[in-house]
């Protein structure tokens, strides 16, 4: 979309509201009228308000903290609970039986449930904003009871709060009494439960473990000491069994060690005798016998030590063994015993874990039983001491104005709805328009140009209102007033339908219509009289054959010959012209018929009066008869250089003249444009917003504008 385009939508809607604003006015009048009138009249309606807060904090009586606790935040949904239960018709009931509206003549129905249906209505329950605060309005007839209505709705809304707090405090003490008076006994059940299982499973236990755990642990004790016992005899074993020819060399040194003395004495004596005396003296051979002698002994000595220390050994080993053995067999007890007792566990695994279930189930129960204990026991304590969670921090007071009814907000609302009716009144009406306004709608709804506009005399200043004057006048007076609109918008019109078509002079012209009383016949003489004024030689043809209303005009009588006479050979052309007209134009009229005929406009002789006329005129203009009622206009089209059709401004149907335009068309006649005529000046600038006729304005003679 473009600039342009953007222009005429804004110039459309600024000519709706120039149209629409007389209904809009008269609808916010009308409106307004009956808004004052209601005010005036209407019982006056009072609103008191109490305004109660939803406490967002809680009251500790029975701890150590503080009575009143700090701010917390709380779920915004509480508040709009708050405020639906306020609207619910439990606190209208309260308040209807309180303050006793069954016999209060403004409220009181025949029955309970219409009297808190009525109350209901009058109570106005309203959330101030995103806050903790609740409004409670009653409305009624009279200031002080409006007053007194809200503080009562606000006392039982409190009161009605407080006893849903004590009521579900009583409840929930009785259910848990009776669940605490449950749960004990399943506690001491489920504890007898753990006692029996350990004692049919010697599961008995001494500083936190059982008796066949702490046999286990002196059995593992007991066996760790035998073992070593066991490994140490051994060990002496091994090491005695290893040193048995060390021990007995050692002991047999020991015990032989005089004789070898006495041995290595004797072997020196005997050294020294034989070097001394030789292998026969006496000393060394009883040296050698002593040796000998020596020799024997030291012998026998050492198998008598060695027996000795062989039996020693023996019976060393004997006691080493015997020790050996008897820590093996000791291990070996230790053992047995233990592997009776961990087969003792082993049987006993199932029945732990049975007892440790038992047990888990045991303090489960007792744990809940503390917990249901100590709920009970703060319930006990909070009974009585509810309170509610709102409180009134304004109470209603007698208001000064009434409520209701309201006259600037019911003139503020009658004015937006007459303006809201008068503007779909106004478009309903401009969307079932059946007719044009604007030379803008026609160039939008038909595919034809739209001409300058034609006005009426009285809007264009030419003649007074209601005045009637006859053509001869009119043409005169138009011609003497050359600034005034009526004769610019001729002059206008006669301009535009004399520019040169694609095919050659745009001379002969047929002005034709829808329908009668369009203005053909004004509009042909007014322009001809122009035309001729300028200097251009012009006539016009009373092409309407049967109505003949150019002729009457013009001569204020029926021709005695015309244009029926010319076609049919019985007179001359020359003979029939009606001259010296005022306007200066020249006349060739419609006689009567008087042949009968009904083909005049398709006989050649027609063709040839018209290019005989091309040769003296230079604008010829046709009167035709209306295109739809009368067949011989379609005909007559044939023979001219262009069409222009005239539309009555605000009265012709779009479909009647799309029915005429379409009939054109299929003649072949080129359609010089749509001409609005009758059109009044003073209402036109309310459909053509910004158009040529707003803001243009015609100066008369006197230099004065319409």
């Amino acid at each position: 979309m473009n600039i342009n385009d953007r222009m005429l939508n804004i110039d459309d809607i600024k000519a709706f509201i120039f149209r629409a604003a007389p209904l809009v006015i008269l609808a916010v009048i009308g409106f307004m009228t009956v808004a004052i009138a209601y005010s005036l009249a209407a019982t006056k309606i009072y609103e008191a308000t109490a305004r109660v807060i939803v406490e967002p904090r809680t009251q500790n009586l029975t701890g150590n903290q503080e009575a009143l606790s700090g701010l917390q935040a709380r779920d915004q949904g509480v508040v709009d609970t708050e405020v639906h239960f306020l609207q619910s018709g439990t606190v209208a009931e309260r308040v209807v039986r309180d303050a006793q509206l069954m016999q209060d003549p403004e409220f009181a129905e025949a029955s309970t449930d219409a009297t808190i249906k009525r109350f209901a209505k009058a109570l106005d329950i309203r959330r101030v904003g995103m806050t903790y605060l609740i409004d409670i309005a009653v409305r009624a007839q009279s200031p002080s009871h409006a007053a007194l209505l809200a503080n009562k709705a606000a006392a039982a809304y409190l009161a009605l709060q407080q006893e849903r707090k004590r009521a579900a405090t009583s409840l929930a003490g009785d259910l848990l009494s009776r669940r605490v008076a449950s749960m004990a006994s399943e506690v001491g059940a489920a504890e007898a439960e753990v006692q029996t299982f350990r004692r049919s499973h010697n599961l008995m236990s001494v500083n936190g473990t059982t008796l066949a755990e702490q046999n286990a642990a002196q059995l593992n004790a007991q066996l760790a000491t035998a073992q070593a016992d066991e490994r140490a005899a051994i060990d002496r074993l091994h090491a005695a069994t290893q040193d048995n020819v060390a021990t007995d060399t050692a002991h047999a040194q020991n015990s032989l060690a005089p004789l070898h003395a006495q041995q290595a004495a004797a072997m020196q004596e005997m050294g020294v005798a034989q070097s001394r005396y030789g292998e026969r003296h006496p000393n060394y051979i009883a040296t050698r016998e002593k040796l000998d002698e020596i020799n024997r002994a030291l012998v026998a000595e050492t198998v008598r030590a060695r027996s000795a220390i062989i039996a020693a050994r023996q019976n060393e080993l004997a006691n080493l063994r015997a020790q050996a053995a008897a820590a093996t067999g000791m291990r070996q007890s230790i053992e047995a015993s233990a592997t009776a007792n961990a087969a003792g566990l082993n049987r006993n695994s199932q029945a732990y874990a049975t007892l440790a279930e038992l047990e888990r189930k045991a303090s489960a129960l007792r744990s809940t039983y503390e917990n249901y204990l100590t709920r009970y026991q703060q319930t006990s304590t909070q009974l009585g001491t509810e309170r509610p969670d709102s409180a009134i921090i304004s109470p209603a007071t007698s208001p000064l104005a009434p409520h209701s009814p309201h006259l600037v907000y019911n003139v503020i609302i009658a004015v937006l709805g007459g303006l809201v009716v008068g503007v779909l009144v106004s478009a309903l009406g401009m969307m079932l328009e059946s007719h044009f306004s604007t030379g803008h709608q026609v160039e939008q709804s038909l595919d034809v140009d739209a001409l300058p506009i034609l006005p009426t005399i009285a809007s264009a200043g030419l003649f007074p209102k209601r005045a009637n004057p006859d053509i001869t006048v009119i043409v005169v007076t138009m011609l003497t007033r050359p600034m005034c609109a009526f004769t610019k918008m001729h002059i206008s019109l006669l301009a535009a339908i004399s520019r040169p078509l694609a095919t050659g002079v745009n001379q002969v012209i047929a002005l034709t219509s829808a329908i009668p009383n369009e203005g053909k016949t004004t509009s042909a003489v007014c322009l001809a009289a122009l035309a001729a004024n300028a200097g251009r030689r012009t006539i016009i043809i009373d092409g309407d054959l049967r109505r003949q209303h150019a002729t009457d005009i013009l001569l204020g009588r029926a021709a005695k010959k015309g244009l029926v006479d010319i076609l049919d050979g019985d007179a001359a052309l020359e003979d029939t012209l009606i001259r010296d007209l005022p306007g200066g134009f020249d006349l060739l009229p419609a006689a009567p018929l008087s042949s009968g005929r009904l083909d005049i406009f398709s006989a050649p002789q027609f063709g040839a009066l018209i290019k005989n006329l091309r040769q003296h005129y230079d604008l010829i203009l046709i009167d035709t008869a209306p295109i739809l009622p009368v067949f011989d206009t379609r005909i007559l089209l044939e023979h001219v250089d262009s069409v222009m059709f005239l539309c009555r401004w605000r009265k012709t149907a779009r479909r009647t003249v799309e029915a005429a335009l379409a009939i054109i068309g299929r003649t072949g006649a080129p359609i010089a444009g749509l001409c609005l005529t009758q059109v009044d000046l003073t209402q036109i600038r309310k459909f053509s917003y910004g158009g040529p006729h707003y803001t243009h304005h015609y100066a008369d003679d006197d230099g004065r504008y319409v």
